[in-house]
């Protein structure tokens, strides 16, 4: 049974977090963490983070695992979204 990776983008709300998007990172456990280890932002996500960002791991009928976090600003969140795109246009048009 393979996995699938995902990068979930959230914002606080005032009524909590509320997921805004979501990066499918496919199969691979590598690829999916060496792109996360690529953002930037601070890795103490606390109550006050206003841009979270996740890499979750889901698997069917298994609730979706949180692999790691990290909390980011605008500006952040901006460049991440770049990196995001340019590894999974690298990783699956021109490695694979």
């Amino acid at each position: 049974m393979d996995s699938n990776y995902y990068i979930e983008i959230s914002i606080k709300t005032h009524e909590g977090m509320m997921e805004i998007g979501s990066f499918f990172l496919g199969t691979d456990p590598e690829f999916a963490l060496i792109t996360f280890d690529d953002l930037s932002g601070d890795d103490h996500v606390t109550e006050d983070t206003i841009i979270r960002i996740d890499l979750i791991k889901k698997e069917d009928n298994f609730l979706p695992i949180t692999l790691k976090c990290l909390g980011c600003t605008l500006s952040q969140y901006a460049e991440n979204c770049k990196t995001i795109a340019r590894n999974l246009f690298k990783y699956f048009a021109l490695e694979k």
